[in-house]
């Protein structure tokens, strides 16, 4: 990732992303795969080689471990790369975890997940429910009414010609 400017990612790169998705004629399919290959390949290089302290380590774990913008990029390449965007953060923590094993730090805190407060319910007393045993009556067969045929009417009107279908010959002679 040397080369190019560092930012998170904006929705001006969606728009150039969402126009070489594959299928679109505007690229090579192969070609549009091996190009999001390389740039999770080239994240997991900086992970692995740049300083901890450099912009582009920051980066590529923010790449693999980002929200907001970050993940909607994850989501987009994973999408391209037919895999789920949790691989592609999953295979980056890992990676993330291993570099800072080898320098002696803790491995990076798994995201914290917003927890739904929920409400326990007090349990309810339901009354017990009687059931009553009613004497039928037997059911005498009816005979069998068949329904009769609808018939379809035309419509009266041509919803595109109110007036009536025109005649021909008067568009040629116009023409």
């Amino acid at each position: 990732m040397p080369s190019q400017p560092h930012s998170a990612p904006t929705s001006t790169a969606g728009s150039r992303i969402s126009a070489a998705r594959p299928g679109n004629s505007s690229g090579s399919d192969r070609d549009t795969v091996a190009l999001w290959a390389a740039v999770v390949l080239q994240a997991r290089l900086d992970i692995e080689m740049e300083p901890l302290d450099s912009i582009d380590y920051a980066h590529a774990v923010h790449f693999f471990t980002g929200r907001g913008e970050w993940a909607q990029s994850r989501a987009t390449i994973a999408d391209f790369l037919n895999m789920h965007p949790d691989d592609v953060e999953r295979s980056g923590r890992t990676c993330i975890d291993q570099r800072r094993a080898k320098e002696g730090l803790p491995p990076l805190a798994l995201p914290q997940r917003t927890q739904t407060s929920r409400r326990v319910l007090p349990s309810v007393q339901r009354p017990p429910v009687r059931v009553a045993l009613v004497p039928t009556t037997p059911v005498t067969a009816q005979p069998e009414q068949r329904l009769a045929p609808r018939t379809r009417r035309a419509r009266t009107t041509n919803p595109f010609f109110p007036n009536g279908i025109p005649d021909l010959t008067d568009f040629k002679e116009a023409a």
